[in-house]
């Protein structure tokens, strides 16, 4: 074998070790980047209520009224509890705990945290338009910095996707975006989803 062969079956080996290493390297999933963002605060968790029935609502619904809303089921209740269990583990400070008028997303953020939410209608829909000053609220509050701890919004997938497209709809019940808030857009840092609290 000519010297040549030998420097370049080094080198292949070299590389193939690198190539090997490499997941190794990589185990820090974007959950788990999320999860320590939040824990190290001044980020805002976006969240999808947790686990519904399969109630089949017709909008515009009556916030008054829970029976024309599909509500969480009994899994979705415990999911909430240990979903707020986990946060608490993890040493999470919720400083601000927020919810839409849906009886869903506010069950969800009582359950979290065992307090009852602030409630505010810009986190619902309420129909299929998802533009105008609603829309700008949501923005604005996602670009206003978080001066302490995290600030918990409990919302809903169209209404999320709205003001952070980035997502595509691909978060499931009871599945948190962690956002990073900036002037002109806010960062999404990851998405974690309910099993996924856990420290990395």
């Amino acid at each position: 074998m000519t010297r040549r062969h030998l420097a370049l079956g080094a080198l292949l080996t070299v590389g193939s070790s690198m190539l090997v290493g490499a997941p190794a390297a990589a185990q820090t999933t974007d959950a788990a980047r999320a999860v320590a963002a939040a824990q190290a605060g001044e980020v805002v968790l976006v969240c999808r209520h947790a686990e519904t029935d399969s109630f089949r609502e017709r909008e515009p619904v009556d916030y008054d009224d829970p029976t024309t809303q599909r509500r969480l089921d009994e899994g979705g209740e415990a999911q909430s509890r240990r979903i707020g269990a986990a946060w608490r583990e993890l040493g999470l400070e919720v400083t601000r705990l927020v919810a839409s008028p849906m009886d869903r997303a506010r069950r969800t953020a009582e359950l979290m945290l065992d307090r009852p939410p602030q409630i505010d209608s810009i986190w619902h829909t309420n129909g299929s338009d998802y533009s105008g000053a609603a829309r700008d609220a949501r923005l604005a509050f996602l670009r206003t910095p978080v001066e302490r701890g995290v600030v918990v919004v409990v919302s809903h997938i169209g209404t999320m996707s709205s003001v952070l497209p980035d997502i595509r709809g691909d978060v499931g019940e009871g599945a948190c975006v962690v956002v990073r808030p900036r002037p002109e857009e806010p960062e999404i840092v990851g998405v974690v989803a309910s099993e996924e609290w856990r420290p990395g």
